[in-house]
């Protein structure tokens, strides 16, 4: 495959991002050993007469570098002490401090780690047994301070910075493990004496800190409807597109995957249903960047940290884009403690979910022969024809040919590698990553396949006690190749070629196929190719300057972050060939098709950059313990830009340069052209929430936006937003009499969010080029202007209101997230009908804000946890309900009588269909129901819906349901023992309808279940139409018969994993933690349409199909 390039140059940006990871990296490893002595040259001076240890810890943290860690179970804070000390230590200060207190500390660096001395130090533990082990998280990072005691003692102790410990204890003990966020662990000793523990993260920890607009948030305060997923979640599935990743995982989430084809494969994406004609995309945020350079589904998974979607009123302080709901991807970003390397490797087969069962040669020569019969024509094969096409006893003349077999391979490989460097102290963390991945297509001889190669590097450094910097850094390389034709195009030639015509001659050469060309020559480079080669950079440098020593919890932060994305295409179009074979002679003919003369070549530079600068002033502070008060406002800016410029050259004399300037120079052959665009906008946003004890919570968003789509009068758009939360779990009369309940909180939110996400300049006069006029004889380029101008054009606006209900219930057993929404959109640009008909002569009219559209749901969540003997079980499951309908469109009348014809108060996108009641049986059934002209028997009954005794457009009933599912749902399945963890994820949808259906007539093949049980002169009770006519064809007329349920239960994803416990092998490589797995994607799906996947959108088949995927990998740390 000669065109197949395997080698890619680094671009100077990507070397550029590594030797400034390089440049940060080595900065960071100095700073770890500049730590080493500061505890011992940092003297402090502190005179406090009966000072609450908290606030003690506060004014260490104040004047050094150090900083407390510690639980609060453990420590109590209010505990007062007398200390006065110059010049002293901080050994000889928590010496003092902490005398009597019952508390121990540890210093590590410049962590203070404290405990309750009724966890005895191991160091003076006189037990019969020594331990030792290491606890990471699941990612196999050390924690640091965990707490490790022997059941039913006071023996203990905690674990370091690099996580480990050393415990003596009884023969045949129980030890505890636990750590705040995380679930706690019971493990028998037994014989062992070294323990790798890993604590799995507790995700119904009111403590956890979520990410929110602009900000973050405790789990426990938020009064919005969000909901989060880890980044060790989604890397669970092997699929190469981020989008296909986080099917069924994300409450309140629609994502639907149209297409498997390398490259091409993204997800549609809507947040809890559809509510505008528009752009239903929401809006996406990377490490806080709104709509960065590249395609955000293709991330690497492995670099991600946790993804939150923001679902009602708390998606307001993103303002004119928020409409359609927000999403935020967070990266990861170093973390305290030595080093770490992670490398995971997985290699996967690819097969499709499902290909269509098409007729067969013998069954289609029937049907070929049934329609001429239909016509009055003489049957083009004989009996005797058809039964050798059944037979297989001359299979070159007359073929049983199974193009999908003849095109497909039955698997394709695909594969990814990622390494990631990970660690620091608590002056600089570091977090570098780096993939590759490869899949190829499913075509046998292919030049079609997808390479990715990614690096990020995160770097935060603390510069001074009140400054703070990061620079992050991404590159991404993304090519792509095709064969000459797209997806489309193959797959229509595959489902459509005559299984009566024959693939390959004996020798292998290709024969005519159809008139497009022969499928099993469209998917190779024979055709030419289609290459598109994306260059992503993305660079955000950020600041934050700690105000405390001014006023307690105020800080101020900003960032710059550039883009720059650049496409290189280039489609090298070139003729393809076929043979015809003269038996007599054995000899074979060289043809070219008829579709291509000459070769082609288009080629295409696409630039994009994009600069966005964001400035906050932040307050965070709790007064007197109960009162919580954190407000924010906040100043961005954006500015786009980008170009296309692309030339062109035809008639080749060769196909050996496939360059420009080997094409034609005769100017009927050669073209060129472009276009530039430029973006701006402007936005003031701020926040303000409070919270009393954590009990009772109030929070208020508010953006103003200026966009350049709209003129000066109206450019400009304020959105608020406010939520309120109760926490009703902390209420006396409940804590004290509800124990089984750890939180109940009820949480409402109302917002007006807006959406701009529409053409641009449309107030503006608009002119184009064309329409030429002659002047004496030459030919000149004319100008016209093009549509009407609408100058009050304006946001379309969403009010959305939310009320739900969050609840934990007897510790994990049950855990319940409850919502009920609705949004009302206005201001949805749409063209006059009724109150300017078409036959006023205006055409062109401009879209104005009339249209009106509602939505509204409910959306459930349940999540369970529990250990069963020695297995650690969870379970999580979501179901979201969302239907829309049309308010107001300005529809044409249809006519008294002809309501069930409405657009409005029926489903944006809803179709109209006639529908079916039945198949003519005979001439008699015919005549006595109305019928269309030139109906025959075998024909579908259409129902005269009008009841006027004859069948027309105006019988065409609106179909309350369409592709768009009003039910999605998922459900998380996981369980560990010992060292085996496995994890299923269902996915699956319902209240949808798909159109299948193919063209039962001559001009090629189609499904054998559209003509199985068909209505013959033999067979009149068939339950499938006649062959042929084109009141059958949905193409010709669209009817309910063609229309199935697109609901569907998929087994989206298997995972299990084992963990090789540490041993002597493991240890001399430096390995802390290996993990090998098997995985599987699309494994099984349940549904009613047996001819294409449930998830398309195209029934006819004519797409590159849906992916099963089995996966074999490996996860090692060092």
């Amino acid at each position: 495959m000669k065109n197949r390039i395997h080698r890619i140059p680094i671009p100077a940006f990507l070397l550029f991002i590594m030797r400034m990871t390089f440049f940060l990296f080595v900065i960071s490893i100095l700073q770890t050993y500049a730590t080493s002595s500061y505890a011992q040259n940092t003297h402090l001076t502190i005179q406090e007469n009966e000072i609450e240890l908290g606030e003690l810890f506060h004014k260490i943290e104040k004047q050094t570098d150090f900083y407390f860690f510690y639980n609060n179970d453990q420590v109590n804070k209010h505990l007062k002490v007398t200390i006065n000390v110059k010049d002293k230590t901080i050994f000889e200060v928590l010496d003092l401090a902490l005398k009597n207190t019952g508390l121990l500390y540890q210093v590590h660096n410049k962590a203070i780690i404290l405990n309750s001395n009724g966890i005895t130090p191991s160091l003076v533990q006189q037990q019969k047994k020594q331990i030792t082990g290491k606890i990471t998280d699941e990612q196999g990072e050390p924690i640091i301070g965990a707490n490790i005691i022997e059941k039913e003692t006071t023996n203990g102790t905690i674990t370091n910075i690099d996580g480990t410990f050393l415990l003596s204890v009884s023969d045949s003990s129980v030890i505890f493990v636990s750590y705040i966020g995380y679930l706690s662990q019971e493990i028998d000793v037994g014989s062992g004496n070294d323990f790798q523990i890993t604590l799995k993260e507790d995700l119904q920890t009111l403590n956890e800190v979520v990410i929110v607009g602009y900000g973050t948030q405790r789990k426990g305060l938020i009064t919005g409807s969000i909901s989060l997923t880890k980044g060790e979640e989604i890397i669970k599935s092997p699929s190469q597109n981020l989008g296909q990743s986080l099917q069924g995982r994300i409450p309140g989430v629609i994502m639907n995957v149209r297409s498997g084809e390398p490259g091409s494969d993204g997800a549609s994406i809507s947040i809890r249903g559809k509510s505008t004609t528009g752009n239903t995309d929401p809006l996406i945020l990377v490490d806080g960047i709104a709509n960065r350079s590249g395609n955000w589904d293709r991330i690497n998974p492995n670099d991600i940290e946790s993804i939150t979607v923001l679902k009602d009123a708390s998606a307001a302080i993103y303002g004119s884009r928020s409409a359609n709901g927000v999403i935020l991807i967070t990266t990861k970003r170093g973390k305290e403690g030595k080093p770490t390397i992670d490398y995971s490797y997985n290699i996967g087969f690819q097969q499709p979910t499902r290909l269509p069962q098409l007729a067969d040669a013998a069954t289609f020569a029937e049907v070929f022969n049934e329609i001429e019969e239909y016509e009055g024509r003489i049957p083009r094969y004989t009996v005797e024809e058809i039964e050798k096409f059944r037979n297989g006893s001359d299979p070159v003349n007359y073929p049983n040919t199974d193009w999908l077999k003849e095109t497909l391979r039955k698997t394709s490989l695909q594969q990814k590698h990622n390494v990631s460097l990970r660690g620091g102290n608590d002056r600089i963390k570091y977090f570098v990553g780096a993939g590759f991945a490869d899949q190829d297509a499913i075509y046998k001889n292919s030049n079609t396949f997808y390479r990715q190669y990614n690096i990020r590097s995160n770097i935060d450094a603390q510069i001074t006690k009140y400054l703070s910097a990061s620079v992050d850094l991404a590159g991404r390389i993304e090519d792509q190749q095709y064969s000459g034709y797209d997806a489309g195009t193959i797959f229509f030639s595959l489902l459509r070629s005559f299984p009566t015509s024959l693939a390959r001659y004996p020798n292998g050469f290709p024969t005519v196929g159809m008139d497009i060309g022969n499928p099993v020559t469209l998917v190779t480079d024979e055709t030419g190719y289609r290459r598109y080669n994306k260059s992503v950079f993305n660079s955000t440098f950020m600041a934050k300057l700690d105000l405390s020593w001014l006023i307690e919890g105020l800080s101020i932060d900003g960032y710059m972050a550039f883009d720059k994305e650049g496409m290189e295409k280039k489609e090298w179009k070139i003729p393809f060939y076929y043979y015809v074979w003269d038996q007599t002679t054995d000899t074979y003919e060289k043809k070219k098709n008829g579709t291509r003369d000459y070769a082609s070549l288009r080629q295409d530079y696409v630039p994009r950059t994009s600069l966005t600068f964001n400035t906050k002033l932040m307050y965070n502070n709790r007064f007197n313990e109960v009162h919580g008060l954190d407000l924010l406002l906040g100043y961005e800016q954006n500015e786009s830009k980008g170009n296309d410029f692309w030339g062109s050259r035809s008639n080749y004399l060769s196909t050996a340069i496939d360059q420009l300037f080997a094409g034609s120079t005769n100017k009927e052959h050669y073209d060129n052209g472009g276009s530039a665009y430029e973006q701006a906008r402007m936005s003031y946003f701020g926040r303000l929430g409070y919270d009393y004890t954590g009990k009772y919570m109030a929070q208020f968003n508010l953006r103003y936006d200026g966009s350049y789509i709209f003129a000066a009068g109206k450019r400009w758009g304020f959105f608020p937003g406010i939520s309120l939360g109760w926490r009703l779990s902390e209420e006396n009369f409940i804590k004290e009499n509800v124990q089984w309940m750890n939180n109940l909180k009820i949480r409402a939110s109302y917002g007006q969010q807006g959406n701009d996400n529409v053409g641009a300049y449309q107030y503006l006069l608009k002119y184009a080029t064309g329409r030429n006029y002659v002047f004496g004889n030459t030919d000149v380029q004319g100008v016209y202007q093009e549509g009407f101008p609408n100058k009050n054009i304006t946001w379309e606006v969403a009010d959305t209101y939310n009320i739900g209900l969050d609840g934990d219930f007897w510790n994990g057993l049950l855990g319940i997230e409850f919502d009920l929404f609705k949004t009302k959109r206005s201001n949805i640009l749409r063209r006059r009908n009724a109150s300017i008909p078409q036959y006023t002569g205006l055409k062109d009219l401009p879209d104005e804000n009339i249209g009106k559209v509602e939505n509204k749901g409910v959306e459930l969540q349940l999540n369970h946890r529990n250990r069963i003997g020695k297995v650690n079980f969870n379970a999580s499951g979501n179901f979201l309900y969302a239907c829309n309908k049309v308010i107001y469109m300005d529809e044409t009348p249809w006519g008294e009588g002809y309501d069930y014809m409405k657009e409005e108060g029926m489903p944006l996108g809803a179709g109209l269909y006639y529908e079916v009641i039945g198949i003519f049986k005979d001439q008699a059934h015919l005549e006595s129901y109305p019928h269309m002209e030139g109906a025959r028997p075998g024909d579908l009954i259409f129902k005269d819906v009008d009841d006027n005794g004859e069948i027309n457009s105006m019988d065409r009933i609106r179909q309350p349901l369409t592709n768009f599912p009003e039910i999605v749902f998922g459900m998380t399945l996981g369980a560990d023992w010992k060292n085996l963890d496995l994890s299923i994820l269902l996915q699956g949808q319902g209240r949808a309808k798909q159109a299948v259906y193919s063209r039962a007539d001559q001009t090629g093949n189609f499904y054998m279940s559209q003509v199985q049980d068909r209505w013959t002169p033999h067979n009149m009770n068939g339950t499938q139409p006649r062959v042929g006519g084109s009141i059958n064809s949905m193409e010709s007329y669209s009817s309910t018969y063609y229309l199935k349920d697109a609901s569907f239960l998929r087994l989206k994803n298997v995972e299990l994993g084992y963990t090789i416990p540490g041993n002597n092998w493991l240890d001399k490589l430096n390995i802390s933690h290996c993990r090998i797995y098997l995985s599987g994607y699309n494994l099984l799906t349940i549904d009613k349409i047996k001819e294409v996947d449930p998830e398309t959108q195209d029934g006819k088949g004519t797409y590159y199909p849906q992916l099963r995927i089995f996966n074999v990998g490996v996860n090692i740390t060092f």
